[in-house]
């Protein structure tokens, strides 16, 4: 069915179980922003967002292949930027040091 309709495919396999994260203080939140070399179009964009945003207390992805920058908010009382920096490695992109 995939394969007939491929446009309609993320009907079949999009998923409701998104994590919620609750924020009790604004002091646990940080925003922070990398420069991210690689990327060359919104797929990229989009691998990096995905990447990004299955990492637990991650609250807000931005990316922009534009820029070469992801924008990231995330609870700082559950995960590190090395977490956020290890998972946006693992789509082939690099994190600029």
């Amino acid at each position: 069915l995939l394969i007939t309709f491929p446009y309609y495919s993320d009907i079949f396999i999009r998923s409701n179980n998104s994590p919620q994260v609750v924020i009790g203080y604004e002091t646990q939140v940080e925003r922070v922003t990398f420069d991210i070399e690689g990327m060359t179009c919104t797929g990229c964009e989009t691998s990096v967002k995905h990447a990004v945003q299955r990492v637990d207390g991650v609250l807000k992805t931005e990316v922009s292949y534009q820029n070469r920058k992801a924008t990231i908010a995330f609870d700082k009382t559950q995960t590190t930027r090395q977490v956020i920096v290890e998972a946006i490695n693992t789509t082939g992109f690099k994190v600029a040091e």
